[in-house]
């Protein structure tokens, strides 16, 4: 049977991603599906410590065991060539990207083995002519695709006990507020491109989009940064705020804390309304999961209100 493997990469939220794009495309061209996941620094659990699923999953070293003797099609989305052995004939397909969303050409599904590297959606060629590069329709599309990925059941009972207060509520996530990124040695190191809006320009914001929205219920809070979570929860006071953020503090992004970014991101999907920075990827597929309207902060200082699933 013809096989597409998918090599998702980076953080949690871009994985999936990957992975729903992978078993929409999977289905809808005959391919069997089968999935290889790696720890990193960027997400330290398995597959199988967060979801049950309905595929194959199976670690690079095992995949280049079972097709040492194969020409495969390589789809390299994120230039990840350092994972990718110079034996293989990569030179032989045209790739189309537009808007950060990878097209596959329908004529790519004649090969037997494609291995796709990817942190973002994908679609075939079909269905980028078909919603014209709707990025709202296509996300709609791939969402539903995410009943495949089943959480553990003490992770969707977590989140799931945060559905009633959040009812008139607001989700908000905020990153890590100083320059930090981890090397592969665990050390910090500082990138300009990783420094975030601060916990002062979401508390001067909360109540203006409280007064657009008249959303007036609690605030869950998701975020990454032990003094983030406390700046917030004096700001706001203690009865005001809901959070699990038990283990996701953790920067050694551990297992356990990887699964408590599962519930964060299933209780912020719970919100009608989710406040975020328009690069993280983490909120917008928590938006995606619960058709939130989303209060997107840019790097400039604006502020746009748009609707469920808008990027």
């Amino acid at each position: 049977m013809k096989t597409l493997t998918i090599y998702p990469i980076n953080g949690l939220a871009n994985r999936l991603m990957a992975l729903i794009s992978a078993v929409r495309v999977a289905t809808l061209t005959g391919y069997r599906l089968q999935v290889i996941w790696e720890k990193d620094q960027s997400c330290r659990a398995m597959l199988s410590d967060l979801f049950e699923a309905d595929f194959d999953v199976i670690s690079l070293e095992e995949f280049w065991k079972q097709n040492q003797a194969k020409k495969l099609t390589i789809v390299d989305a994120n230039d990840a060539r350092e994972k990718i052995p110079e034996f293989i004939d990569r030179n032989d397909l045209e790739i189309f990207r537009y808007d950060g969303l990878l097209i596959l050409p329908h004529a790519l599904f004649i090969r037997e083995s494609i291995l796709l590297v990817s942190h973002h959606f994908f679609f075939t060629e079909d269905d980028s002519n078909t919603f014209n590069s709707d990025r709202k329709r296509m996300a709609g599309l791939l969402s539903g695709e995410f009943s495949n990925f089943r959480p553990l059941p003490i992770l969707r009972e977590l989140a799931d006990a945060y559905s009633e207060p959040l009812r008139r509520g607001i989700g908000l996530h905020i990153r890590r507020t100083y320059p930090h990124a981890l090397t592969e040695e665990g050390l910090e190191r500082e990138l300009t491109q990783w420094s975030f809006p601060s916990v002062d320009y979401y508390m001067n914001l909360l109540p203006v989009i409280r007064d657009r929205t008249g959303l007036d219920g609690k605030i869950y809070l998701s975020t990454n940064c032990k003094v983030t979570k406390s700046e917030v929860v004096t700001r706001l006071g203690e009865a005001n705020v809901l959070t699990y953020q038990a283990r996701a503090l953790d920067v050694s992004y551990s297992v356990a804390g990887i699964q408590d970014a599962v519930v964060d991101m299933i209780s912020l999907s719970k919100a009608p309304l989710i406040i975020r920075f328009n690069e993280s990827t983490f909120s917008f597929f928590s938006a995606m999961l619960g058709g939130c309207h989303q209060a997107i902060v840019y790097r400039d200082g604006q502020t746009l209100l748009k609707g469920p699933l808008e990027y």
